[in-house]
């Protein structure tokens, strides 16, 4: 697994030893999101993608959360784009991949947590982002060169170039 750190600004309530039985997800994580990349096809020919910015940390991210009792990872990747973004349009394209790394909470304790991204296609393409303001300040279209810079951290710029690859090859 991959190692890197992340500042997490939620409280999390883990049991070292809590085995998620979904299938895909390793047996080892602490914890388990979803989210994903939406895209929509511009008047100009361009595709762009929706990014949230993160209210304390001002990096750029993809939207995500953790998993619901009960849910499906693709379940949880829809509630959580709609919750965070506003957008209510999607339709999905496939999987592109899961990141693993490891954060520390603000008790210190050192968790691991993996996050699997499925790719939408935003069907309104004048739908505007509003994002959900407990958590984010701004939200915004981007082309792909502009998002690659924009995108705050390796694994999900890993995660972006996956997304296009799939959408360049439609």
């Amino acid at each position: 697994m991959k190692k890197g750190r992340c500042i997490e600004t939620t409280e999390v309530n883990s049991n070292k030893h809590n085995k998620y039985n979904i299938k895909g997800v390793s047996k080892s994580i602490d914890q388990v999101s979803a989210g994903g990349v939406v895209y929509k096809e511009c008047e100009d020919k361009k595709v762009r993608v929706a990014l949230i910015r993160d209210q304390n940390t001002h990096k750029w991210i993809l939207p995500k959360g953790r998993i619901e009792k009960g849910e499906s990872l693709e379940e949880t990747s829809l509630r959580e784009i709609k919750e965070e973004t506003g957008l209510q349009s999607l339709k999905f394209i496939k999987k592109i991949d899961k990141t693993n790394y490891w954060f520390r909470t603000k008790q210190k304790a050192k968790l691991t947590k993996e996050v699997h991204f499925f790719l939408y296609k935003d069907e309104d393409s004048y739908e505007d982002i509003c994002v959900e303001k407990t958590n984010f300040d701004k939200g915004q279209w981007f082309t792909k060169d502009e998002a690659i810079k924009k995108i705050g951290f390796p694994a999900q710029r890993k995660i972006l170039n996956k997304a296009f690859k799939i959408i360049e090859d439609e």
